[in-house]
């Protein structure tokens, strides 16, 4: 199975988290790293009352079910120290699974623990761009539009947003 897992850090030293995340997560005991994106400086989403973050994309072969992938995701985290104080709040890491393929089919799963693919995805910049740069034609199974086109709608709404508030005044 494939699994594209978004990450992302903003304190302390985020290329090195970053970096030790993706370790860690090849360390894994059937885990096979196929694919990681360019690192991204973004703004924060959601709380932006906090430092930029370094985001990546990467692309990993599994044949673990999503909830226990998430499972050591989590563990992951723990380990290097994340807490979780403040809904959308600083992170030293944070992975969070995007999309996952079974059989060649992006699939949609839900349960208590894991929404995929990730319900807001399709909203976070630090999420589409580097995925544009690793899949850009992978179809969003639910919305029915490939992550270029999800990038690109994005973007044209920021364009939008943007002209809007001019004429605000």
């Amino acid at each position: 199975m494939r699994y594209y897992l978004s990450i992302g850090s903003n304190i302390g030293n985020k290329l090195i988290n970053l970096q030790k995340s993706i370790e860690m997560i090849y360390s894994l005991d059937d885990i096979k790293l196929l694919n990681v994106s360019d690192f991204i400086v973004t703004k924060p989403w959601g709380n932006t009352q906090q430092d930029d973050f370094l985001n990546a994309i990467i692309e990993i072969d599994s044949s673990l079910e999503p909830e226990l992938l998430l499972q050591e995701c989590q563990a992951i985290e723990i380990s290097m120290g994340r807490e979780k104080n403040i809904k959308w709040g600083p992170r030293l890491i944070d992975i969070d699974i995007v999309f996952w393929i079974k059989d060649n089919v992006n699939m949609l799963y839900e349960s208590l623990n894991l929404i995929i693919p990730h319900q807001y995805m399709h909203t976070r910049e630090f999420v589409l761009k580097p995925l544009c740069q690793l899949k850009p034609d992978l179809l969003h199974p639910k919305f029915n539009k490939t992550v270029r086109e999800l990038y690109n709608s994005l973007k044209l709404s920021e364009i939008i947003n943007k002209e809007d508030l001019k004429y605000d005044k």
